[in-house]
């Protein structure tokens, strides 16, 4: 792992652009602060879930300032645009659910140990030396 002297800015330049991240940003975290600063899947979902939705809605609303715009005839492309949108929302709603129910699943299969081979040898088990050979 490479050491923070590492990373640390070598040029007068980059210095100055460190300091002036730094202010901006503030100080990055180090590895072990990076540990305690994560979102739980829930809470992760929830938070970025919404921002897909949302977005999915400001679209909505400029499409049909758009198709306002164009005029009256335009107007009747409203009901196909509408199904597509929901076709993309149902689809991320999909994934959403997925995602959260491989997430599930996965947590289980881990909190039940090693797999282990019928004989009782890890499930990576060595070949015997030769083995292979012509």
């Amino acid at each position: 792992m490479a050491k923070e002297a590492a990373s640390v800015p070598r040029t007068p330049l980059g210095r100055v652009l460190a300091r002036t991240r730094a202010i901006l940003f503030g100080r990055p975290l180090s590895i072990y602060d990076d540990l305690t600063e994560r979102l739980s899947v829930l809470t992760g979902l929830s938070i970025f879930a919404s921002d897909n939705i949302s977005s999915s809605a400001y679209a909505t609303e400029e499409i049909m300032r758009v198709l306002v715009l164009a005029g009256a005839g335009a107007l009747a492309l409203t009901l196909p645009i509408t199904v597509a949108i929901v076709v993309v929302l149902a689809i991320v709603v999909i994934y959403l659910v997925l995602g959260i129910l491989f997430l599930f699943l996965a947590q289980r299969e881990i909190g039940h140990g090693p797999v282990t081979a019928p004989a009782g040898r890890g499930a990576a088990s060595v070949p015997p030396s030769g083995a292979g050979e012509a």
